[in-house]
């Protein structure tokens, strides 16, 4: 069975931060990538195009606003969480989840097996 592991960062402020080099390692040690709708366009935005291309990204979304119509992206826009339960029953490996709406969609779902939550010294309009 794949292992979902969900990722959460906060600043010390409150304010959403974005991830780290620690997130980039459990992206690239996985087997998917699970996001959010908002997360898909701000990684998309941020980067001008699509830096995830080694690996398959699944995007929980209510619509679909494929940009990357050429990258390993699927949206998933029927039953989320049937979908994902399918996913994680589906073989071995792991699947590396970022994103306010993943989260709550894995936690009232009883479908995280492992979080990680950072907190970034980071306040808004400051540094480190």
């Amino acid at each position: 069975m794949k292992q979902i592991t969900l990722h959460v960062y906060q600043s010390i402020d409150g304010c959403p931060v974005s991830s780290d080099k620690y997130f980039d390692a459990a992206v690239d040690a996985s087997g998917f990538v699970l996001i959010d709708e908002e997360t898909y366009l701000r990684i998309y935005l941020n980067h001008l195009g699509w830096p995830l291309t080694a690996k398959e990204t699944l995007v929980v979304t209510d619509g679909c606003i494929d940009l990357t119509e050429k990258e390993r992206v699927r949206f998933v826009t029927g039953d989320a969480a049937a979908e994902l339960r399918g996913i994680k029953a589906d073989g071995e490996g792991t699947v590396t989840a970022y994103g306010a709406e993943t989260g709550a969609l894995l936690l009232d779902n009883g479908l995280a097996d492992e979080i990680v939550v950072i907190t970034v010294p980071v306040l808004v309009g400051g540094g480190e």
